[in-house]
This record gives structure tokens, C-alpha cells and sequence, in this order.
């Protein structure tokens, strides 16, 4: 009830291109997931999460179709080769989220904290996003290369997706993890970002905790 009117002020001026909720025939519509082979292994529980999503549209009447995207095994590269290309040292995702605050050098950082035991007025999760962000910068021709992939998924999942397309996938491999842990998986991030990349509009559905009551499982 709240979400389409929260969409509508997001848009601004475009706000009129937005079709109304209640306007949209989910037995017209074609439930789209992928290859779970693809991309981070999910857990059992988020895809188990994934598969209720699926049948409570099903169950309205959608259709239901799996594709073998292989692509999206390589989100990761595609996601920060997309990034680096887009963005200049002054406006990048690190700089745009944190403003002057950034780090400039993150290797430095990294290494004053192991080997000289130095305090960071950064956090650790931060320095390794913004060294992930660097990593295309290494080698521009293999950016080029993943920039034109991310082209090729970006085209795939246009033409999927079409008008009548709605595509269910984990918004993150396992249920929802304690604090700090994703540091020690820091490429599971990647079914988000790669979303992100794409520029498809999209929302995290909360699916409820798992058996053993241990955290949100969600899809997206």
C-alpha cells in the first residue's frame, strides 16, 4: 500500500509514467528466475524462499520459466568494470556515499592496519569496497572487455524482461547474516549489484525467517 506512492514521489516529474498497481494482471505476467547454478551459491533456504515467491504468482495465474544466463557468473567483474567506467576518481560509488570522507588510498590503509597496527578512521567493510572498486582500474583492457559483456546481459535481460516480464532472484546467498560477517564473503554482494549495474528497478521482498528462526531470507 505504501510502496507505490513512496515509487511515484521517488520519480519525480516521470511520476506519470508509472503504470497504477492495481492496473497490472499478474496472470498476464511471465515469473522469470534463474539457473541457480548461476552466480553465488544460494543457500536452501533462499531457494526455498525464491520457489514461494514463484508459486504465490504462479498460484495467480503467472507463468513460470528458468533461463541459463551464463553471464551472470561473471556479475562481479561486469558490476566494477560498469562502475570504473562510468565514474572518475572524484565521483566514485565510494566518493558519492561518502563524500570527502573517502579513501583515496586504500591499500595503504589496509596495510598500515595489519602490519603497523595504525587506527583507521575508516571501517574495514569501506576500505575493501573501495579497493574492490579500484580492481577494474588495473587493466583497462579487461574493462573494456567486462563493459561489453555487462552490454550483452544488459540487452538479454531487456529482451527477457520485455513488458510482461517480472524476474525473482536472491537478493543475497544466505539468510540474513550477523553484523560483520560479509566481510569474510565479501563477493556475495554481487546478485544486488549486478541488479544495480543493469539498471532495472527493483525491490528486496522479506520471505520470513527460516526453521530455525535464525534471520530474514528474502527475494527480490
Amino acid at each position: 500500500e505504501d510502496l507505490e506512492p513512496l515509487v511515484r514521489l521517488l520519480a519525480g516529474k516521470n511520476s506519470h509514467k508509472l503504470k497504477s498497481v492495481k492496473d497490472v494482471n499478474i496472470s498476464k505476467l511471465r515469473v522469470i528466475t534463474i539457473a541457480p547454478e548461476r552466480g553465488p551459491k544460494a543457500t536452501f533456504d533462499i531457494l526455498d524462499a525464491q520457489q514461494r515467491a514463484v508459486e504465490a504468482l504462479v498460484a495467480q495465474g503467472a507463468t513460470h520459466i528458468t533461463v541459463d544466463l551464463p553471464l551472470v557468473d561473471e556479475a562481479f567483474m561486469i558490476w566494477s568494470s560498469l562502475l570504473a567506467d562510468s565514474s572518475t576518481p572524484e565521483h566514485s560509488f565510494t566518493a558519492m556515499l561518502f563524500g570527502e570522507y573517502h579513501v583515496k588510498h586504500p591499500i595503504k590503509a589496509l596495510l598500515n592496519m595489519a602490519v603497523q597496527g595504525k587506527k583507521s578512521p575508516h571501517t574495514l567493510p569501506l576500505l575493501v569496497l573501495t579497493l574492490l572498486e579500484q580492481f577494474p582500474n588495473l587493466a583497462t583492457g579487461s574493462r573494456k572487455h567486462f563493459v561489453e559483456k555487462g552490454q550483452q546481459l544488459k540487452k538479454q535481460l531487456n529482451d527477457l524482461l520485455a513488458d510482461d516480464g517480472v524476474l525473482i532472484m536472491p537478493v543475497f546467498p544466505e539468510v540474513a547474516p550477523r553484523h560483520g560477517a560479509p566481510i569474510f564473503k565479501p563477493f556475495d554482494f554481487v546478485d544486488c549489484a549486478i541488479v544495480n549495474a543493469m539498471e532495472l528497478p527493483a525491490t528486496a521482498v522479506p520471505m520470513g525467517l527460516n526453521e530455525k528462526g535464525n534471520g530474514h531470507s528474502g527475494s527480490g
